[in-house]
């Protein structure tokens, strides 16, 4: 019985001797291939392109190579190194202020994202060892221009158990642009003079293609690159497509619809119509396919008006300054209230011809234009007005009014858009 319980022991020993030698011999094992693997010693970016302009949601691949070769990588093994990064938000030179957005407490590193890591290869298919592809998608909410130095940084664990970087000895330079929805304004008046009352020539209507402004916080100021658009349309409904033909200058910022010699012009100018309008469009398409679709009416309305006025003498002695608002004349010219919403530029220019001072009355127009609207009122005062006078035929009073925008590039071109005159018959009552 002793020497049977010897035996087992003895047994047991030599199964536990056993297990040891055959732990240790895996743990060495496993210590000499860990030794084995190859670690990181240079990272360098490869190829043709380090500099990269992209739409914002646009993807753009970065090459790299990690010596020596022979190294697994995942793309959570990389991160980005901002060494330089500037945004510009969206900017409105008139009120001199950054517009509001969500990006402005946000890091360079929140407009990149890592997509796709693989291995890249040659034109035979063949895969190039220690050579990866790293693909990036650009992101934001906001309207802004980024531009960006950045490193590519490698993680990796050593031998030790330590956590490690190598960062690439070569940076690549990215700018983020807006999308031509949010790099381009649209903007138009709401109406025009078909034919001046003073030039005597048919005005063009005119529709602007203004770029944004972008600032940084530096003060900075950067505008969008048209040379990002690649596709320019416009047009008009089907039915009224002989009724003008379209030209565009995106260098100089408009797009240009002329009337042509169609009949329907003529029918206009002779009709009791004080207006006609065509259903436009115009559409702007960036490198990447996004879209700027803009639908519009091209308003165009007569020229002249001839409005009397009747006046009392006794208002007038007893105000010596009476008030009219003007909104009806106006509006029968197609200035209304909100004609200019969305134009940066309108320039007036106004003379009046007061042929009154024998009636004893004085017409004066007030324009008080502010912001994207204006009022318009006359002035009427007293010089001694009597009853029963009136003006004389081709002795009215006249207004001369014209209204112009401009390219956003050339402030001293005009591009007219109103061309009118008021004729004004004065009557005096007691």
């Amino acid at each position: 019985m002793k020497e049977m319980k010897s035996k087992m022991f003895i047994l047991v020993g030599l199964y536990l001797l056993a297990t040891v030698f055959v732990s240790c011999t895996k743990d060495l094992k496993d210590d000499v291939d860990e030794l084995k693997k190859p670690i990181p010693s240079g990272l360098v970016l490869v190829g043709e392109k380090t500099d990269f302009q992209v739409v914002k949601g646009d993807e753009f691949d970065i090459c790299f190579r990690v010596n020596p070769s022979g190294i697994n990588l995942k793309k959570e093994d990389l991160e980005l190194d901002f060494v330089k990064s500037e945004t510009y938000f969206q900017y409105t030179p008139q009120s001199g202020e950054l517009m509001p957005s969500k990006a402005s407490y946000v890091t360079p590193s929140d407009y990149y994202e890592f997509v796709e890591l693989v291995a890249d290869k040659n034109e035979a298919g063949e895969t190039l060892d220690g050579q990866w592809i790293l693909t990036v998608k650009t992101k934001g909410e906001a309207n802004f221009m980024n531009q960006s130095s950045i490193f590519l940084v490698l993680h990796y664990i050593d031998v030790t158990g330590e956590s490690r970087l190598i960062t690439s000895s070569n940076e690549a330079n990215v700018q983020i642009y807006p999308r031509v929805d949010e790099g381009m304004t649209i903007a138009y008046s709401k109406g025009q003079t078909y034919r001046g009352a003073l030039s005597g020539k048919v005005l063009p209507y005119q529709v602007l293609l203004d770029a944004q402004y972008y600032k940084n916080d530096a003060g900075n100021i950067w505008k969008y690159d048209r040379n990002l658009i690649s596709q320019v349309e416009a047009g008009v409904n089907e039915a009224d497509q002989d009724l003008f033909s379209e030209s565009q200058d995106l260098e100089k910022g408009y797009v240009t619809f002329t009337p042509t010699g169609d009949a329907k012009w003529g029918t206009f100018e002779s009709s009791s119509d004080l207006s006609i309008s065509t259903p436009a469009y115009i559409k702007l398409t960036d490198k990447s396919g996004n879209v700027k679709d803009v639908s519009m009416n091209l308003s165009y309305y007569k020229a002249t008006l001839t409005s009397p006025l009747v006046v009392s003498a006794t208002q007038l002695h007893a105000t010596p300054d009476m008030q009219m608002d003007l909104k009806e004349w106006f509006d029968k010219l197609g200035i209304s209230q909100d004609y200019n919403q969305g134009l940066h530029r309108i320039f007036w220019s106004q003379s009046v011809y007061n042929n009154l001072f024998d009636l004893g009355v004085i017409l004066k127009m007030e324009i008080d234009q502010t912001g994207q609207s204006f009022k318009s009122t006359l002035k009427i005062s007293d010089m001694g007005a009597e009853a029963g006078e009136s003006t004389s035929p081709g002795k009215e009073n006249t207004f001369k009014i014209m209204l112009s925008t401009s390219p956003q590039e050339d402030i001293n071109t005009r591009l007219p858009l109103y061309d009118v005159l008021i004729t004004v018959p004065v009557s005096v009552t007691e």
